[in-house]
Formats: C-alpha cells, structure tokens, sequence
C-alpha cells in the first residue's frame, strides 16, 4: 500500500490498464486485512470500473482468494452483479485446478517438520509469543526459539506472518 500510488503514477505511461487493474486488487486486499472495509470496497469497485467494460475477469479470479467476501458484498449490493457471478463461476475450476497443480507438483516436497517443530509451528502461527509457547508446551523460551529457527529453515520463510500464511495455504496438518 506504501507505495501503490508511486506505481499507479509509473504504470499511467503504459497502454495498458492491467497493472492499474491488479494494483487496486492488491490494494483492496490489503485494506481488508487490516479491517479498512470501506477502503477495500473502494479499491476493489474502482478495479471493477476499469475491468467491466472489457469484461476482464482473471485478475478478480487469480487473486479471488484475496476479494471474494468483497465481491460478494459488491454482488449483493447489486454492483456488478452479473459480472461478479461470472467471476465466482470461473473462481471455481480456477480454484480446483490450482489445488491439482499444488497436490500433483507440490506435496510430496512438503518439508516435514517433528512433532515438536509441528506444535511450536502451529502456536506460533496462531499468534502466540515465545513465552507462551513455552509455557503450553512445558519448554523453555530457548528452546521455542531453535525449534521455530529449524522450522523456517525448512519452510524457506522468516516471519511468523509467513510461518501463518504457510499453514493457511497449505492446510498443513501433523
């Protein structure tokens, strides 16, 4: 969000509305995250206004993720109603075939953390602090912070955000 504005400015040269198209996506998904609802709404809908009339579709799709509760409301409101169930319909096998590529390509390369690597993990991704997880886990804080070293070591990652969204979108189970 820091620095959609300045990108916006360098993608106006261009003949091409794709990169204002997706920035005010990604901008809409930000702002639904850090609870700016109106914000996010705004964003998307001015996304929509740029995409409708050509009926441009798979940025919504690609990222639908992200926007669907927004678009869902936008549906309900009765904006872009017909091109927003357009969107979910083709969300569907979009969705389905991106969960073949991940299980056919992905999951036999799926890092496998111990069990104990696995319950630091999973509390940490759930938000709670060293000194928590040591206390649930009956550990020490040292030990907490080698396990979830070890754990971003394998996972290729290095926040506990990401740690997050790893388990989000991998449905990553003991």
């Amino acid at each position: 969000m820091g620095i959609a504005e300045h990108f916006m400015s360098i993608a106006s040269v261009f003949p091409n509305i794709l990169a204002k198209i997706y920035t005010q996506i990604y901008i809409a998904a930000a702002n639904e995250r850090i609870f700016r609802r109106n914000d996010a709404l705004e964003a998307i809908k001015y996304a929509l206004d740029m995409a409708m009339p050509d009926r441009v579709y798979m940025p919504f799709v690609e990222n639908c993720d992200y926007v669907k509760p927004l678009l869902e409301e936008l549906y309900v409101k009765g904006v872009y109603s017909e091109n927003i169930a357009e969107i979910l319909e083709l969300y569907k096998p979009y969705q389905e075939a991106m969960d073949k590529i991940r299980l056919e390509n992905f999951s036999e390369n799926k890092p496998s953390l111990t069990e104990r690597e696995m319950e630091v993990a999973q509390l940490a991704s759930e938000g709670f602090s060293n000194e928590l997880i040591a206390e649930r886990l009956f550990i020490s804080q040292n030990t907490v912070k080698t396990q979830l070293k070890n754990v971003f070591k394998k996972l290729g990652i290095n926040s506990r955000s990401l740690l997050k969204n790893y388990f989000d979108n991998n449905k990553f189970n003991a």
